[in-house]
């Protein structure tokens, strides 16, 4: 998982394909967890925006929804070819297999 801590990360991050993002902290012990185990998410990316890093107030200010929708930890997050697609939050991995199912075959039926 790849770490998103500036606009230039963010903007790598979803430019192209799919991407799941994790919105964590450290002191979430289930979000530590999950970026310690090596989950397959069948999309192209995955990666984290840790609110604890220096860079993570910055990135809060560049993100509108980072500051109005996280509220639950761990939160997911869907983009595809950099739209935004589903979400989900909490541990529950089940769900966040079922928004990401949901999402592709959502943009597939969008673009057929």
């Amino acid at each position: 998982m790849r770490g998103i801590s500036t606009k230039e990360d963010w903007g790598w991050a979803i430019g192209k394909g799919s991407v799941l993002v994790m919105v964590s902290r450290k002191s979430c012990a289930e979000c530590v967890a999950l970026l310690e185990s090596e989950q397959d998410f069948q999309v192209d990316r995955v990666c984290t925006i840790d609110l604890d890093e220096p860079g993570g107030f910055d990135i809060r200010e560049k993100i509108p929804w980072l500051w109005n929708e996280v509220d639950v930890l761990p939160f997911w997050r869907i983009f595809i070819d950099g739209r935004e697609y589903g979400t989900a939050r909490g541990g529950d991995l089940g769900r966040v297999r079922l928004m990401i199912e949901e999402s592709l075959e959502s943009h597939h039926l969008r673009n057929s």
